[in-house]
């Protein structure tokens, strides 16, 4: 096996960690603002405001996340073009 094949694999397990790493993070946070949602639906203290606020924030927290994720996506399939050349070799 020669090294630009290992190193293709190693890219690939590596997008495969990422994707895992990316769902359980985009999961935790989804569920946190669903509870922290909740909870400021029944208190009686927060203002409309702090509601838009963190509304807003969520929402803002989720642009970045799936930018930063598309990004990702697009560095790894860069770099998965840079190895077809392997394929073809074999």
């Amino acid at each position: 096996m020669d090294a630009r094949q290992t190193t293709k694999q190693l890219m690939e397990f590596n997008k495969r960690a990422f994707d895992n790493f990316y769902n359980t993070l985009s999961t935790l946070q989804d569920e946190t603002e669903s509870i922290v949602s909740r909870f400021m639906e029944k208190s009686t203290w927060m203002t409309p405001e702090g509601k838009k606020m963190f509304s807003q924030m969520s929402e803002s927290y989720r642009k970045g996340r799936n930018d930063f994720k598309a990004m990702a996506d697009e560095n790894y399939r860069k770099v998965s073009e840079y190895f077809v050349p392997a394929d073809k070799k074999q």
